[in-house]
C-alpha cells in the first residue's frame, strides 16, 4: 500500500483505486488475515494492469487546471452510432450489429453508449495528447456524473470507466467531464446520426481532417464487461503493448 501511495504520485487517476485499497486495510487492521473481496481485487488487478503496460514515463503538468490550458474533445453517442471531434479532426462510424441490437432490446442504455465515445477519443488521440489536460465534453448527465465520480455501481459502466482512466493513466493525461446542451454539442450530435450533411454545413473553427483508423476496442466491452478487455478482470492476457482486439457477432 505504501508503494502504491508513491505511484499515486505520478498516475493520479488511480487515486480512487488506491483509496478502495487502503479502507480495506483500515477496517481490517486487527485481522491476522485479510479477505479481499471484489472491489479491492479489482483495484489491484488495474494496477497491475497499469504498471505492466505502461513505460514508466508519465510527462506531468504540475500547473492548477484552468480553461485556457485544457483541451476540449466534444463525444455523442445515439442509437445509430457514434461520433467524437477535436479541433478539426473527427471521426464517426455505426454501432455493430450485435450492439445496436442489445441496445434495441433496452439491454444497453444511450449512457453506456456515451461511455464508449469518450474511451474511443481518449484511445484514439491519447498519444498524440500525453500530459496535456482533456475535457471531455458529453450531453449525457449520467456519464459526465460517472467519469466525475470515477465509478459506477453498474458493472458494464464501471469497466468502461476503469479503462479510461487506466488509458489516461499511462499518457499522463487529466481528465474531466462536463456536461454540455445537445443544441451546443451539434457537431458530434450530427456525427452520431450520420447526417453528415448537417455537420459539414455547420461552422468550423478549424480545417476539417477525418480519422481514418479510430481505436474501437471499448466496444467489447458493452458485450462482455467482465473480459479481457476489462483491465481489472482476471481473464486479460494481452503481453506489454500488444494491440487489443475483440469479435463482435451479430
Amino acid at each position: 500500500m505504501g508503494k502504491l501511495v508513491h505511484a499515486c504520485g505520478v498516475y493520479a487517476v488511480g487515486t480512487i483505486f488506491y483509496q478502495r485499497l487502503l479502507a480495506t486495510l483500515r477496517t481490517s487492521r486487527r485481522k491476522k488475515d485479510v479477505t479481499l473481496r471484489r472491489p479491492a481485487l479489482d483495484g489491484i488487478r488495474w494496477w497491475l494492469y497499469l504498471l505492466q503496460h505502461s513505460s514508466g514515463t508519465v510527462p506531468l503538468d504540475p500547473a492548477p487546471w484552468k480553461r485556457e490550458s485544457e483541451h476540449r474533445i466534444y463525444t455523442d453517442a445515439s442509437g445509430w452510432g457514434w461520433g467524437c471531434c477535436y479541433k478539426g479532426q473527427w471521426m464517426q462510424g455505426p454501432w455493430p450489429p450485435a450492439i445496436r441490437h442489445a441496445y434495441d432490446q433496452k439491454t444497453l442504455s444511450i449512457s453506456d453508449l456515451e461511455l464508449v465515445a469518450l474511451n474511443i477519443a481518449l484511445e484514439t488521440w491519447g498519444d498524440a495528447l500525453a500530459g496535456q489536460r482533456l475535457n471531455l465534453r458529453c450531453d449525457n448527465s449520467a456519464s459526465v456524473a460517472n467519469v466525475t465520480a470515477q465509478a459506477s455501481s453498474i458493472p458494464r459502466r464501471a469497466a468502461l470507466l476503469r479503462r479510461l482512466f487506466v488509458i489516461a493513466a499511462m499518457h499522463g493525461i487529466q481528465i474531466r467531464s462536463t456536461y454540455i446542451n445537445t443544441k451546443r454539442n451539434e457537431h458530434a450530435d450530427a456525427l452520431s446520426r450520420n447526417d453528415l450533411t448537417r455537420f459539414f454545413s455547420l461552422p468550423q473553427d478549424y480545417p476539417l481532417q477525418r480519422v481514418r483508423s479510430p481505436r474501437l476496442d471499448a466496444f467489447g466491452l458493452l458485450l462482455d464487461p467482465d473480459g479481457p478487455l476489462n483491465p481489472s478482470s482476471p481473464t486479460w492476457v494481452p503481453e506489454a503493448g500488444a494491440p487489443l482486439s475483440v469479435q463482435l457477432q451479430p
